[in-house]
C-alpha cells in the first residue's frame, strides 16, 4: 500500500450542527509540520455532532459518531480511507470511548450507564451485547457519565463522574473503579478521562482542573501517582516510548448535559490543541494549536495508515462535502 506509516489521528466532538464543521470532524495531525489533513468519516447527516472514540482492530479503525438522533460506529480501512460499513447503535446512548480487549470491541454508553460489547463478524460490527452497568443507576438517562474504560490485568476499570450535585453540576465524585473488585484506583475526582495503560504506566485525565495524573505500578492496582497541571480540558491520551500526546479542549462555559453554568473551578479555559509531556523530566508543551478546526478534542491515537489527501476543509457547502462522503462508499 502506498505511504503506510504510523500517523497521528485526532478526533473532534461536538462541532457545530450547521455547514462543513459537522462533518470534518476526524483528522490527521502532522505534529512536525503543524498540517492537519482531514478525514471523512461518514458525519454527514444533520444530527451528527462530532466523533468521540477510536480504536484499531484487525487492521480495520472503528470510530465513534456523536448524533442527537442514531449514533453510529462507523469501520473504515486506513489503508485507502475506504468506509467499509456503518452500525447504528440499537441499545447503547451517548456513545463514547472505544476499547479493544482479547479480540473484543467494548463501548462506553454514557447515556444508559453501562458498557457494550460489541459483535462482530467478517471486521464489520453486528451488534451490541451489555456487560456491566453501573451499580444503583437508571437505564434511560446519563446518571454518572461513565465515560472511558481500560483493562488492568484483564480486569476492567471504568471512568466516570459520580453523582451531581443539588445544583446540577456534577459533584467530585468522580472515580476510576475497578469493575470485577468494586474498589477505586481513585476516586473524588474531578471529571476523569482518557485512562491509558502501557508498560505499567497508568495516565488519565481530571480535565475540570486541567490535570494529568501518571501512576507507575508498584504492585497489583497500587500505583505511585505525581501529578502535571497543564490547563485547559485535558482530554484524549496517548502513551509514547518518551513521551505523552495529550488533546487539550476549551472549557465549557455551560453544561452540555444540563444547559446551567459549569462549576469550572480551572481558571485556565484554555484552546483546543495538543499538549506533549515529556516523560523523563515532566516539562510540557503545546506543540499545535488546533482552536481553528474545533473546540474539543476527544481521543488521539496513532494509526498506520495512509495519508489523507485532504490538507485543509475544502468546502463552505456542507451538502457537496456529504454527497463526497457518500460516493466515497461506491468506490
Amino acid at each position: 500500500m502506498e505511504n503506510l506509516q504510523e500517523r497521528l489521528l485526532v478526533s473532534f466532538p461536538n462541532q457545530k450542527r450547521s455547514g462543513v464543521q459537522r462533518i470534518f470532524c476526524f483528522a490527521n495531525v502532522d505534529e512536525n509540520k503543524k498540517l492537519i489533513r482531514w478525514i471523512r468519516c461518514g458525519a454527514t447527516k444533520r444530527a451528527d455532532l462530532g466523533v468521540s472514540g477510536c480504536v484499531v482492530l484487525d487492521d480495520i479503525l472503528h470510530i465513534v459518531i456523536q448524533s442527537k438522533k442514531k449514533p453510529k460506529i462507523v469501520s473504515i480501512d486506513p489503508n485507502n480511507w475506504r468506509i467499509l460499513g456503518t452500525y447504528f447503535l440499537k441499545r447503547a446512548k451517548d456513545p463514547h470511548c472505544l476499547v479493544t480487549h482479547q479480540g473484543k470491541l467494548f463501548l462506553a454508553s454514557t447515556g444508559n450507564n453501562s458498557v457494550y460489547s460489541l459483535s462482530i463478524d467478517n471486521n464489520l460490527i453486528v451488534g451490541e451485547e451489555e456487560v456491566w452497568h453501573f451499580p444503583d443507576t437508571s437505564f434511560d438517562q446519563d446518571d454518572v457519565h461513565l465515560n472511558g474504560l481500560i483493562f488492568i490485568n484483564d480486569q476492567m476499570i471504568i471512568s466516570a463522574f459520580g453523582r451531581r450535585n443539588k445544583e446540577g453540576n456534577w459533584s467530585k465524585g468522580g472515580v476510576l473503579l475497578n469493575v470485577v473488585t468494586g474498589v477505586p484506583i481513585r476516586d473524588h475526582l474531578e471529571h476523569p478521562h482518557s485512562a491509558q495503560f502501557l508498560n505499567g504506566l497508568l495516565v488519565f485525565a481530571e480535565s475540570n482542573i486541567g490535570m494529568i495524573h501518571l501512576g507507575k505500578l508498584k504492585h497489583k492496582e497500587d500505583f505511585d501517582f505525581l501529578t502535571i497541571k497543564i490547563g485547559g480540558y485535558p482530554r484524549g491520551i496517548l502513551i509514547r516510548k518518551d513521551h505523552l500526546i495529550v488533546g487539550q479542549s476549551e472549557i465549557r462555559q455551560i453544561s452540555k448535559s444540563t444547559g446551567i453554568a459549569s462549576n469550572v473551578e480551572n481558571k485556565d479555559l484554555g484552546s483546543c490543541g495538543l499538549v506533549q509531556i515529556n516523560l523523563k523530566d515532566y516539562t510540557f508543551s503545546k506543540i499545535i494549536n488546533l482552536s481553528t478546526h474545533g473546540p474539543e478534542i476527544y481521543s488521539v491515537l496513532d494509526v498506520k495508515c495512509c495519508l489523507p489527501s485532504i490538507e485543509h476543509r475544502p468546502s463552505s457547502f456542507a451538502f457537496f462535502e456529504a454527497a463526497k462522503t457518500f460516493f466515497q462508499r461506491l468506490i
